[in-house]
């Protein structure tokens, strides 16, 4: 099997600002304001200056929802959109480093270039990270403190349908809201995701074919188990990917708090998949010689169109012999290149 690597110090997904659970009402959005704020002028202009916006901007205690600690942000700046994360690594917070990454939307980022910045920065630089418990910290920074409650890591009961083959990796969050399984398949030594129904926002899913669904928020699609009650993820709408969106996929969400807390042996699963990376990652899967990257589980396609991909999971389907032997070969690694352009 190939092996896939995805960077995790720079901003990979977007911004997702969130208060406690019950905090506050959901409130609309309303264009005075969007206008307002594109019109408002800054001098922040390098990384320090941008972080010191966001930062002093955050209520004093905050909730990161995604299983791998981003807490993604968005703001206008000199009517500019900057989108991006602080993140408490867990493979980093125990260091007392804090990473800060952010880049510029555009309408298409293939064809215009969109400017990115980041660091990573600890007590040396002014920037201090306080564990209060393995699952909350406090940051402060020029004479303010925020508390970081870090997503929940008590490990789920198998979902409904897992098979003898099939094991349980974690559960995770995924910034979309939605979550998600993360199962390995003993027989074919590969990974997949299933929608995790109970839990997280709801997917409103519309049926597109017999057993092809797609959701009308997320653009994630899914095939229906024909032998048990779930959802497998099968396809993240392309456009998404390359925008970097809240609904890119959840190949960047993995269940680090878990991993941290010693409730889950991700390794042991990478190495069972990939045996030619003995030796050569920790225990989030981070490749040893190039930290900054990770084994991505892109197991899924990218879709530009809703026919393309329901021809793609027909023609998976009667190709193959068995529901696990359909579902290994649609669900096959897709590295990030190849994610953002099938053509690759």
């Amino acid at each position: 099997m190939t092996t896939f690597r995805c960077p995790t110090l720079l901003p990979l997904c977007f911004l997702l600002i969130a208060t406690l659970p019950g905090a506050a009402q959901t409130s609309p959005q309303s264009n005075q304001i969007f206008i307002r704020q594109l019109q408002e002028k800054s001098s922040a202009t390098d990384t320090l200056a941008i972080f010191r916006r966001v930062f002093q901007a955050l209520p004093d205690e905050v909730y990161v929802y995604p299983s791998e600690n981003y807490y993604y942000w968005d703001l206008f700046l000199d009517g500019i959109h900057y989108k991006g994360n602080i993140g408490l690594f867990a493979h980093l917070r125990a260091e007392g480093k804090v990473n800060f990454g952010y880049y510029q939307e555009v309408f298409d980022p293939l064809t215009v270039d969109n400017y990115s910045g980041g660091a990573e920065w600890s007590a040396r630089q002014g920037v201090f990270l306080e564990e209060i418990d393995p699952l909350q910290y406090r940051l402060s920074f020029e004479g303010k403190a925020v508390i970081f409650h870090l997503n929940p890591s008590d490990p789920n009961p198998d979902p409904p349908g897992l098979r003898s083959h099939e094991r349980l990796v974690g559960t995770t969050t995924d910034e979309s809201g939605v979550w998600f399984d993360l199962l390995y398949d003993t027989l074919h030594r590969h990974f997949f995701w299933v929608l995790r129904e109970s839990e997280g926002a709801s997917e409103p899913l519309c049926q597109v074919t017999d057993d092809l669904w797609v959701s009308s928020r997320t653009g994630f699609a899914y095939v229906a188990d024909s032998l048990g009650p779930r959802m497998i993820l099968c396809g993240v709408y392309r456009p998404n990917i390359q925008k970097n969106t809240w609904y890119d996929g959840p190949f960047d969400q993995l269940p680090d708090n878990q991993i941290y807390l010693g409730q889950l042996d991700l390794r042991t699963f990478l190495l069972d998949a990939y045996p030619e990376l003995t030796g050569r990652i920790d225990r989030y899967g981070h490749f040893l010689d190039d930290p900054e990257s990770r084994v991505a589980l892109a197991s899924y396609l990218s879709y530009g169109d809703l026919d393309s991909l329901a021809w793609a999971v027909e023609s998976c389907r009667f190709s193959t012999s068995s529901f696990p032997e359909f579902i290994y070969y649609l669900t096959q690694d897709r590295s990030p290149e190849q994610l953002l352009d099938p053509a690759k």
